[in-house]
């Protein structure tokens, strides 16, 4: 077994190899979101039976209060933030999955964790909506 930790450590290793890769995104590109795109709609399928531009889509934005969307007053602004944070913490979450950590746990952890510069405060409305569209 995994110590609390470690799991949540390799979450954050895996978040920041992600946050890099979406920095270094070049929209010219035919594929730009690459493996992250790909990391994104693994753990959907796998979990929600559904691709990440299907669950970007069913969000309502304006349910999302909390965090840095209370000071973002347009609907596609909320629909840009969630579409960067959602991608990172699903990409990964694919990735710790892969790993063999047990994703139902580890979503438990981050949940409880504040993770700057992403998830500031405990209750992040994108990873609440992750762990809503993943708990059994």
């Amino acid at each position: 077994q995994t110590s609390r930790d470690s799991r949540l450590e390799t979450f954050v290793e895996h978040l920041m190899t992600a946050t890099k890769a979406y920095e270094r995104i070049d929209p010219y590109e035919k594929n730009p979101y690459g493996s992250l795109l790909d990391h994104a709609n693994s753990f959907l399928q796998k979990h929600a039976g559904k691709d990440y531009e299907t669950w970007v889509r069913e969000v309502n934005v304006n349910t999302l209060q909390g965090n840095d969307f209370a000071l973002i007053p347009r609907p596609n602004l909320k629909r840009r933030l969630l579409r960067y944070r959602a991608i990172l913490y699903l990409s990964a979450l694919d990735a710790c999955e892969e790993q063999g950590i047990n994703v139902q746990e580890l979503v438990s952890l981050v949940r409880e964790a504040v993770i700057p510069p992403l998830k500031k405060e405990r209750a992040e409305p994108v990873f609440d909506k992750i762990s809503e569209t993943i708990s059994p």
